[in-house]
């Protein structure tokens, strides 16, 4: 009788290697034959291996807790970070708050040059808000993060007090890997002060222009206060109407409770 958690090819799998396991040679036996049958039993014996573990379930703690988390579509958001960003990349946080976004953001940027040839040229991390306390918060968080780097590796920083409506002219067209969002208000800040539905559709516009193709943008809303509620609404409906043929976009979104944050990411195919 199979276990209950392996399927029929597995049970089959694991009874071959037991079978080839029974007939293996002795160790005096040194025949091309014997050997042949040897390495099968061997083969066998890893794929059975395998398919047990595989069947084990998930461990506490590991990728299936996290992402079903509360934080887990921020762990989403930042492996899709560390899998988009390449060496002498931009990245730009549109909303950078307290800074915890763009310290993760100029680590992977800074682990990329680190990693690649010494003629590489370092990333570029472009960090947006409207208050001078997020800049504050944002400037120490990097400072820290980047703290084991050396000059040659820090990806180079630029702190701007300005409104994510829009994006400084030194952004180029088609120059951006990368465009995250954080959207709402500054947590311990003034909660009145926060993104609107109106500015963070025309900032995922003007973030289309700016991407690169196989270039990112990645936004988690915040539906859980009036204006979050329509701004979460006017950024799905945004995405929904890019042009399938150019872009693809994922919703990572909890079933359960329509006001718990969610993470969209799109992707620019051509």
């Amino acid at each position: 009788m199979l276990a209950p958690d392996l399927s029929p090819s597995d049970g089959a799998r694991r009874l071959a290697a037991e079978l080839l396991q029974r007939a293996a040679p002795p160790p005096t036996d040194r025949s091309a034959g014997a050997q042949l049958l040897t390495n099968a039993a061997a083969a066998a014996a890893a794929s059975a291996t395998r398919v047990t573990q595989a069947a084990q379930p998930a461990s506490p703690g590991g990728l299936v807790a996290s992402l079903l988390s509360a934080r887990g579509c921020l762990t989403l958001a930042r492996g899709v970070w560390s899998d988009a960003l390449r060496p002498g990349d931009i990245a730009v946080d549109a909303t950078c708050g307290n800074g915890n976004d763009a310290a993760e953001l100029a680590t992977i940027l800074a682990r990329r040059a680190s990693e690649a040839p010494a003629s590489s040229a370092v990333g570029r991390l472009v960090a947006l808000d409207i208050q001078p306390a997020a800049l504050d918060a944002t400037r120490a968080r990097l400072d820290d993060a980047l703290r084991d780097f050396g000059a040659a590796e820090r990806p180079h920083v630029e702190l701007l007090l300005h409104d994510h409506a829009s994006f400084p002219p030194s952004l180029a067209p088609g120059s951006v890997r990368l465009v995250v969002y954080n959207l709402g208000y500054l947590p311990h800040g003034d909660h009145s002060r926060t993104t609107t539905a109106e500015g963070t559709v025309r900032s995922l516009q003007a973030a289309t222009e700016l991407l690169c193709v196989g270039g990112m943008i990645t936004a988690v809303s915040y539906p859980a206060h009036p204006e979050g509620v329509r701004e979460a609404a006017a950024v799905h409906d945004a995405f929904a109407r890019l042009d399938k043929h150019r872009w693809r976009v994922l919703v990572c979104r909890p079933s359960q409770n329509e006001r718990e944050k969610f993470l969209t990411v799109a992707l620019r195919r051509c």
